[in-house]
């Protein structure tokens, strides 16, 4: 990221980079990431459907994923990977339920995609245990498509919904902590 970039996301967005130019957060994220064929589908579908003068503040979501659990205070890779591998999961389904919004926020509307998972839903209940910060108690998997101006939303929860009762399954998960570290697992690996 160059300066300039770096520091109009600092000022407007109030992120904070290290001096490797990661972005650094106060807590850790665990997230199951989309890949192959699905992820190709929900870039195609955010690139040619969602128009960019609808897009909000906190633009699209290029790395397609469903957030595990947001707010773990641990920094260590390994603590999320024992407790995952104690849970015998080695694949996470995902059954896709439509496109849908979370009322307004800092960084527009979240355009989403509902999602239903038996494995998502316990991976949350038992990284849940690890202390860890959250102002959402109730858990709700979504796929995050992009935040829109408010009001534009409308337009795009009234489309043809190209993801309603899709099905598709990931094995990979990728941990990212508050120093901005990513680091990618595969759940057969554990």
């Amino acid at each position: 990221m160059d300066q300039d970039s770096k520091l109009i996301a600092e000022k407007y967005f109030h992120d904070v980079f290290n001096e490797d130019n990661k972005l650094t957060h106060d807590y850790s994220c665990t997230m199951a990431m989309v890949e192959g064929e699905p992820l190709a589908y929900f870039q195609k579908f955010i690139n040619t459907i969602i128009d960019s003068k609808d897009i909000g503040k906190g633009g699209l979501e290029y790395e397609t994923h469903c957030t595990i659990l947001y707010g773990t205070h641990t920094s260590n890779v390994n603590d999320i990977k024992k407790i995952i591998a104690q849970s015998g999961i080695n694949k996470i389904r995902f059954y896709l339920k439509g496109i849908s919004s979370f009322p307004a926020g800092n960084d527009g509307v979240p355009l989403k995609i509902d999602v239903e998972s038996k494995e998502l839903k316990t991976l949350n209940k038992l990284l849940s245990q690890l202390p860890h910060t959250t102002d959402f108690p109730v858990y709700k998997p979504h796929i995050t498509l992009g935040y829109l101006v408010p009001g534009q939303e409308k337009k795009y929860l009234n489309i043809k919904d190209p993801f309603k009762n899709a099905k598709f399954s990931t094995s990979i998960i990728q941990f990212s902590n508050q120093n901005g570290e990513k680091i990618n697992f595969d759940l057969k690996d554990l």
